[in-house]
């Protein structure tokens, strides 16, 4: 019984710390790519209407613009989270820990730099 009581505990650690983290980041992850697979197929579609002159320059130029941003955003958290799960698969939680942990601070300063130069901009 001592043994058996060990051994769910042992499941039970496992499916919190790894699989249940590894189901979510699985899921993210498609998530993202459907649509990053969107976004791709939008834009080739106001590339075909611009080109049918369906719509003018300057909508196109603005619509693949906002497109590309959204994209570039997408393909950024992908990189993350593929690192994040990266880490994980190989049973590395103290570097994905760190990873996390970086990757907030970078946030934060981001954040910090952006409210300096509202900041800046309103004077």
């Amino acid at each position: 019984i001592l043994l058996l009581s060990l051994l769910l505990a042992t499941i039970s650690e496992i499916t919190l710390i790894y699989l249940i983290p590894l189901i979510i980041l699985n899921n993210k992850i498609n998530a993202l790519r459907k649509k990053e697979k969107r976004i791709i197929e939008n834009k080739k579609s106001v590339e075909k209407q611009y080109f049918l002159r369906q719509i003018d320059e300057k909508a196109f130029r603005d619509i693949i613009e906002k497109e590309q941003d959204k994209l570039v955003n997408i393909r950024t958290k992908l990189f993350k989270l593929e690192k994040e799960l990266e880490l994980l698969k190989k049973f590395k939680l103290k570097e994905l820990e760190d990873f996390r942990k970086m990757e907030k601070e970078k946030i934060k300063k981001q954040e910090k730099i952006k409210e300096i130069q509202q900041k800046a901009k309103s004077n």
